[in-house]
Formats: C-alpha cells, sequence, structure tokens
C-alpha cells in the first residue's frame, strides 16, 4: 500500500541537489509544516506545533525545484510518504520522507508565474535560469554578462513591473513562451 500526502508549510532548508549513479537529477529540502491557531480572547494568531518532513524530487521535478523554490518559500508538496526508524550509536528516532509527485508554491502567500519548459532541453534552460538569463531566454535573445543581469534585477525591482506569461500554440503543436511587460495593478488593501 502507498500512502499519499498532501502538505502545505514552508522550505525550512537550502535546497540540495545531487546526481544518482544513473545521473537522474535529486533535490531535497527540510519542510516546516507549522499548525496556526487563532485566539478569539487576544484576536491574535499563533504558531502551534511544527512537523517536520524531508523532501525529495527526482529527475525534471527535481530540476525546477531547485530553479524555482527557496528557503522560506511558502510551498504545497504531494508525494508518496515514507516512515523509517533510524539509529547510531548515540541517538534513534523516526524520519519521515515524502518523495514529491508535485511541488508548487503556495498562492495564499503571494503570486507566482509559469514558464513552461522547453522539451528536452531542460539542462540548458536550466544553467540560464540559475545565471539570471530567464528574460533574455524567453524573449530569445543571446545572454548577457552577469553584472548585466544584476542591473536589468535592481532596475526590474525599483521600477515596479509585473512579469506575465503567455503561451501560444503553434500549427507543430510545440508552444512558445513570451515573458510581456505591464505596470502592476495595485493589490486591494
Amino acid at each position: 500500500m502507498q500512502d499519499t500526502i498532501t502538505l502545505r508549510g514552508r522550505v525550512a532548508t537550502d535546497l540540495s541537489s545531487r546526481k544518482t549513479a544513473n545521473g537522474t537529477t535529486v533535490v531535497g529540502f527540510r519542510l516546516a509544516c507549522t499548525e496556526r491557531r487563532y485566539d478569539r480572547a487576544t484576536g491574535q494568531w499563533s504558531d502551534a506545533h511544527t512537523n517536520w518532513y524531508s523532501v525529495s524530487a527526482f529527475g525534471r521535478l527535481g530540476s525546477h525545484a531547485s530553479q524555482s523554490l527557496a528557503k522560506g518559500n511558502p510551498v504545497l508538496v504531494t508525494g508518496r510518504l515514507r516512515i523509517r526508524d533510524w539509529a547510531t550509536d548515540e541517538r534513534s528516532g523516526t524520519s519521515v520522507d515524502v518523495v514529491a509527485d508535485s511541488l508548487g508554491h503556495d498562492l495564499n502567500h503571494g503570486v507566482a508565474s509559469y514558464i513552461k519548459a522547453p522539451r528536452g532541453g531542460h539542462q540548458e534552460w536550466g544553467e540560464r535560469v540559475e545565471t539570471g538569463q530567464l528574460r533574455r531566454l524567453v524573449d530569445g535573445e543571446e545572454p548577457c554578462s552577469e553584472a548585466e543581469a544584476e542591473a536589468e534585477a535592481e532596475a526590474g525591482a525599483d521600477a515596479d513591473v509585473h512579469h506575465e506569461v503567455t503561451e501560444t500554440a503553434e500549427a507543430d503543436a510545440e508552444s512558445e513562451v513570451r515573458v510581456e511587460d505591464r505596470e502592476a495593478e495595485p493589490v486591494p488593501a
């Protein structure tokens, strides 16, 4: 029997990435799921107990997770639950692991934009994302230097610009992804 679980929490550690012997990417992180309670007497929310999980994502999911998630991000995780006992000479305990089938940002806490990864070429895509080349990659432009990418990132943050992703289907069933700039819409209070 296989237990499938869905968790809502925060990425509690930096993501670690490694390769298996056959070259499959494996990304892991710790997930903190804290119960929140509302105290009617004080009118305040407070943190209760925190459950901790070790999450592993394999292959494309792992590669995409390493490019999309960071420590502190609120996330949703769906996967297969694995509970195992462990022991060393001095200590013993129980590890609660989740092998992720799906990962994503929890949109209760913010907004996100989706960018479809190209088929087959996700390694080059991933390397260019990690070096700040996402906008240029999506627009089909040539890469820029790291200093230019940092300057563009700072200018983008100051300009209060929202990047909207649009997807257009072509006759050969391939899709092209473009990022369009538009003024950010104010968030209602």
